[in-house]
């Protein structure tokens, strides 16, 4: 139970009082009779601020808050004023939960119960649940009644409900649920729900597989990593829509598969985007296929005008236990430029054919050239884009820039069609190149720097060399890294293009950007 502190009463009003549910009197008092059971709340009759604050009161005295929103969001049906209460009481609603949840569980093993709620929540909720009505009702039997007075509106109420029911006649409820999805297209769930059932000491897991997630044979040599796609898209004001998509494969040694686009529940602002990344990658780490995988990878997409303002690989995880493992430690971390894969002007079409030619002459002599404007000054009278343009150039690469130069020569090497590029995110000059770290003899990077890069860098930013003795790239957390690949992802052609992104100083776009020295 939450304390129903003046500020959480004041948090959980105000979040509310805005609900169709809470404003319109009709609405209000068919809430009321439907909650009466095992809520008690007066003010029927009051103001909607008053009635609000007398139903958060009522709530978080009486444990109820996530069933009073379970409820409300029933008879909203889906409005965006239940969305916008539901995200303003996440905080209040998931303390609840996790608190009622985890009181069930030896108290040694609470800190690795709220870690797998957190993924559990991730996964589950706003995930529709109506194929699997007939399996909850099976498996709750005469306890459905005695739950909250609405049928589960998501995977995560089904989780909830069965979660809190009692083993009867020797049958435990949520590893009957669980027992028929373990071939099933829900099969990537089992693995959580089992892990749940052990820390509850349930028992009769035996049906939902082995424990965890064991390791299976050493995965072939050369295997991609396991992926996490996540785009962010301008919506409105300083809001954001994500979607996100994860990539693996199904089988030692098999081609990688794209999952199915996720949508984001709600809006978010920058200062939320490390703990949506951060709870996703734990289900990419949670996901029975993850065996199959050596190591995972974050590919951020975004609007190139973004990018500079981006510090992922710092990212960390808000409620973490403990010190947090940042971002570009816990995965390999990448970005990918929307507007190279999706746009569909002439300019981005050669630009992907080019990247395609330069990948292609790497595989096949082995080798290409690495343009480092820290080191390698441009000759003279030559203009960087005309530079890069030649498809020898695999990766450019720059020191701390301006923000303003910064996105005109990232725009002019992406619009050649380099596929790699790696500049410096910090906000002063670091003493390191990347010409010293990454080439030969020669000069020029090799196929297996370049395919290694991201893992690479992954490493160096732990304070390992990826060879022994081998040179690191210093200030790891200081360098971000555009990796357009071939692995398979879902962009197209045809995917829309995100709105103008909004910045502190409005950027060039990317066409401005790379009109150089017109």
């Amino acid at each position: 139970m939450i304390d129903p502190s003046p500020r959480n009463v004041t948090a959980a009003a105000e979040a509310l009082k805005g609900l169709r549910t809470v404003v319109d009197p009709d609405r209000r008092r068919r809430l009321v009779l439907t909650i009466r059971r095992w809520l008690d709340v007066g003010g029927i009759d009051a103001p909607a601020a008053l009635f609000a604050t007398e139903l958060a009161v009522a709530a978080l005295e009486q444990g109820e808050l996530s069933g009073l929103m379970r409820v409300i969001r029933h008879l909203e049906e889906g409005t965006e004023s239940v969305r916008t209460a539901t995200r303003a009481l996440s905080g209040l609603l998931r303390l609840e939960e996790d608190s009622r949840l985890t009181a069930m569980v030896p108290a040694p093993h609470r800190v690795r119960a709220r870690e797998v709620l957190s993924v559990l929540r991730a996964r589950l909720a706003f995930r529709p649940c109506g194929p699997l009505m007939e399996d909850y009702r099976v498996a709750m039997g005469d306890l459905e009644n005695l739950t909250v007075p609405v049928h589960p509106l998501d995977l995560w109420d089904m989780f909830l409900d069965l979660a809190d029911a009692p083993p009867r006649d020797g049958r435990v409820p949520l590893v009957e649920f669980a027992a028929p999805l373990v071939r099933g297209e829900h099969a990537d769930l089992v693995p959580l729900l089992r892990m749940w059932v052990d820390l509850r000491g349930l028992g009769g897991q035996e049906a939902l597989g082995p424990p965890g997630r064991a390791r299976a044979e050493e995965p072939p040599g050369g295997a991609p990593p396991a992926r996490l796609l996540i785009r962010f898209r301008h919506d409105t004001g300083d809001l954001y829509r994500f979607e996100w998509w994860q990539v693996l494969s199904p089988g030692p040694g098999e081609e990688p598969v794209v999952g199915p686009r996720n949508d984001g529940p709600y809006r978010i602002g920058r200062p939320d985007f490390a703990d949506e990344v951060c709870t996703l990658l734990q289900c990419v780490e949670m996901h029975p296929y993850r065996r199959y995988h050596d190591r995972v990878r974050v590919e951020i997409v975004v609007p190139l005008g973004m990018l500079p303002d981006l510090d992922a690989a710092r990212w960390e995880p808000r409620a973490a236990e403990g010190e947090p493992v940042r971002l570009g430690v816990a995965a390999e971390l990448t970005y990918r430029v929307e507007e190279f894969f999706m746009g569909q002007k002439m300019a981005n079409v050669i630009a992907r054919e080019s990247s395609e030619r330069r990948w292609n002459n790497l595989l096949k002599v082995g080798e290409s050239e690495i343009f480092d404007i820290q080191c390698d000054p441009l000759p003279q009278g030559v203009r960087l884009a005309e530079y890069v343009s030649d498809d020898g150039v695999i990766l450019f690469a720059t020191g701390h820039q301006e923000r303003e130069d910064l996105i005109r020569m990232m725009s002019t090497a992406v619009r050649a069609g380099v596929p790699v590029i790696a500049w410096r995110t910090g906000a002063h000059p670091s003493a390191g190149d990347f010409r010293s770290a990454l080439t030969g003899r020669e000069g020029k990077v090799s196929s297996a720097v370049v395919g290694s890069l991201p893992r690479r860098l992954h490493r160096h930013r732990s304070g390992r060399s990826f060879e022994a003795g081998g040179p690191v790239i210093v200030d790891g957390f200081d360098v971000g890294l555009v990796y357009h690949d071939r692995l398979p992802h879902p962009f197209g052609a045809d995917t829309p293009l995100s709105a103008d992104v909004p910045h502190p100083r409005r950027a060039p776009s990317p066409d401005e950007a790379g009109k150089v020295g017109r």
